[in-house]
């Protein structure tokens, strides 16, 4: 009996120096991290007022250095942003996407300048959308003084494109609304040499026609801005 009784002992003491053995040292590591601050890039005044009655292509490929993919005329207009396909590029008015589901790709050629009082690159992201990064569209609450403004200009060319719009801007303290219509006919009908059949031929099947209203009204009480957006596009 006595000589289990010390094995049992020499046993217990052998194995609680070989958890002591055993202790965690490890140090303890923190990992830090701070918010990416996003580069932005704003259209100034004056260039929104060169360019209006333009559309965005034109705009964008002029004063800013995002790349602008253009399929010639009656084709599609897409931009990109940092090396990003145009899907990875969003573009958003007043906050809403605007990139269809099924493409992804927003047709810059029929987005008149004279449609936002605000035009913002954003190269990167806050919300994991857009790898590329952001085009933001909106209007604005002017505080300047109360003034109604009407405003009326048109372009056209040799090859019977034809540009109108129409503004309307009552601006009060507390109340404002802007009415903005717009007009684009584009029959695109240039010439060129076909080495195929060596001839003169005209363009085909390059014919746009663009109508739309848009409508922003806000209403400031006090520290609060409420605004409602209506955009209506055929």
């Amino acid at each position: 009996m006595s000589f289990r009784f010390l094995s049992g002992v020499l046993f217990a003491l052998c194995y609680a120096e070989v958890t002591t053995a055993q202790q965690d040292t490890l140090r303890e590591i923190r990992i830090e991290d701070k918010k990416i601050h996003l580069i932005r890039q704003a259209i100034d005044s004056l260039s929104l007022q060169q360019h209006a009655g333009h559309t965005l292509n034109q705009l964008l490929e002029e004063h800013t250095q995002i790349f602008i993919r253009n399929y010639g005329p009656g084709g599609l207009s897409t931009l990109s942003i940092r090396g990003s396909s145009s899907a990875q590029t969003l573009v958003r008015w007043q906050g809403v996407t605007m990139n269809p589901a099924l493409s992804g790709l927003v047709d810059l050629s029929t987005l008149p300048v004279n449609l936002f009082d605000d035009i913002q690159i954003a190269y990167g992201t806050e919300t994991g959308q857009g790898i590329g990064g952001e085009l933001r569209l909106s209007g604005t609450f002017k505080n300047d003084a109360p003034a109604t403004r009407i405003v009326l200009n048109g372009s056209g060319n040799g090859i019977r494109n034809s540009q109108g719009y129409a503004s309307i801007e009552r601006c009060g303290k507390q109340l404002q609304w802007h009415l903005r219509l717009y007009n684009h006919q584009l029959n695109n009908q240039f010439t060129y040499f076909n080495p195929l059949r060596d001839s003169i031929q005209s363009m085909q099947h390059a014919t746009s026609s663009l109508l739309g209203v848009l409508q922003d009204i806000y209403l400031k009480k006090k520290y609060h801005l409420f605004s409602a957006h209506l955009w209506w596009n055929q």
